[in-house]
């Protein structure tokens, strides 16, 4: 599998970013929680402060990105090397399904029953790797619950500009990031998707790479802000919001 492993120096901003933006976005939870009246849509933020710090770090590594969009109105970014023709996107681990990719899960951790034409067309950069080989390795299990917006909208225009990276780039990968009970990062996983089963095969772990100093500290008081909004305090990319499980939380 290391033919497919990313550079080093380029895990190492990768992760850099990863932790630079989850600090952040404690940082602006706490404040808000603190100076506004009601603040619980910033338990949405996540990925955004997560996208934004790896786009800054990954500058040294000549990665470019792009503003994408997953269904009607759910933005992230997609991180380009043009030089190895590597396209990845970073996604929080408790909606990740490693066997059914392009469908993610429920928050009472099931399969979506829905795919997301966007991951479904980004995993056909892929179509020409040969997976034959990783196939009867063994992939990192995460079975987190969590909430999950599905592609109920298809953005034509985007979908369209997807399917131009297969000419574009060899490779896609998804990196995964999981928060444990303590809601510390304790796992970053580098995948790459298979296109013809919709699995994904675990290629390298990043964890490795981060630094002690890195690490968030989270006191009794942040735990407790950060659970205020639990367990919705953070979005897939194409959410469904089904009314059931919006009732068992209110």
């Amino acid at each position: 599998m290391k033919k497919y492993e990313l550079a080093k120096d380029l895990n190492e901003k990768i992760v850099s970013g990863l932790m630079k933006g989850y600090q952040e976005y404690i940082d602006v939870r706490k404040e808000k929680y603190k100076t506004m009246r009601i603040s619980g849509a910033y338990a949405w933020v996540k990925g955004n402060h997560i996208d934004d710090k790896v786009a800054e770090a990954c500058a040294d590594e000549n990665v470019d990105f792009k503003l994408a969009k997953a269904g009607a109105s759910w933005q992230y970014l997609q991180f380009r090397q043009e030089k190895d023709e590597v396209l990845f996107i970073i996604r929080n681990a408790r909606y990740f399904n490693e066997n059914e990719v392009s469908k993610g899960k429920d928050i009472h951790g099931n399969t979506i029953n829905r795919n997301k034409a966007y991951l479904e067309d980004l995993m056909k950069i892929n179509s020409d790797v040969d997976f034959g080989h990783i196939e009867n390795q063994a992939t990192s299990r995460i079975e987190t619950i969590q909430l999950e917006l599905s592609d109920l909208f298809v953005d034509e225009e985007e979908s369209r500009a997807i399917k131009q990276l297969e000419n574009e780039f060899e490779r896609f990968y998804m990196i995964t990031y999981t928060i444990d009970e303590a809601h510390n990062i304790s796992k970053i996983s580098l995948y790459m998707p298979n296109p013809i089963n919709n699995k994904a095969y675990f290629i390298e772990d990043l964890t490795v790479y981060i630094k002690s100093d890195q690490i968030t500290q989270v006191d009794e008081e942040t735990r407790d802000i950060l659970a205020a909004s639990a367990p919705s305090d953070d979005f897939g990319y194409g959410i469904e919001i089904v009314v059931e499980d919006i009732e068992e939380k209110s």
